[in-house]
């Protein structure tokens, strides 16, 4: 079941290339981001870190975040790797969007209250500050 969530996150993901307004990035990292001077979704989807270097690829990443060429938003999905990816991360200094803290995270036509930040089936959502 959670491969196929993970896949439909990035079919659904990779889709949004097709406008020709986005561009994807495939990579240890996939993510899509508008095309230089048009608006748009920037997230990235998919992670498969190589386990031995996952700090060092990580540490390259967040320059790209900061340099504005790496999307800030991120989705970890059940099938991200390594599996401690989310401890990597958090410890790199990305915040971790899913612990119910107090940042503001947009949602489409939910009211706040019905507004759940974080389900096991879906993956966590984390974003660099």
């Amino acid at each position: 079941m959670f491969q196929a969530i993970a896949t439909n996150y990035y079919n659904y993901y990779k889709s949004f290339a097709q406008s020709g307004i986005i561009k994807l990035h495939e990579g240890a990292v996939s993510w899509i981001i508008p095309c230089k001077g048009e608006k748009g979704p920037s997230i990235a989807f998919r992670i498969r870190l190589n386990e031995e270097n996952a700090e060092t690829e990580l540490k390259t990443l967040i320059q790209g975040i900061r340099k504005g060429e790496v999307p800030r938003l991120w989705i970890v999905t059940p099938d991200a790797s390594p599996d401690n990816i989310i401890n990597i991360m958090e410890k790199k200094g990305l915040k971790n969007l899913s612990d119910n803290s107090s940042v503001p995270e947009p949602a489409m036509a939910l009211h706040k209250q019905d507004f759940i930040p974080y389900d096991e089936a879906f993956g966590l959502k984390f974003h660099n500050m």
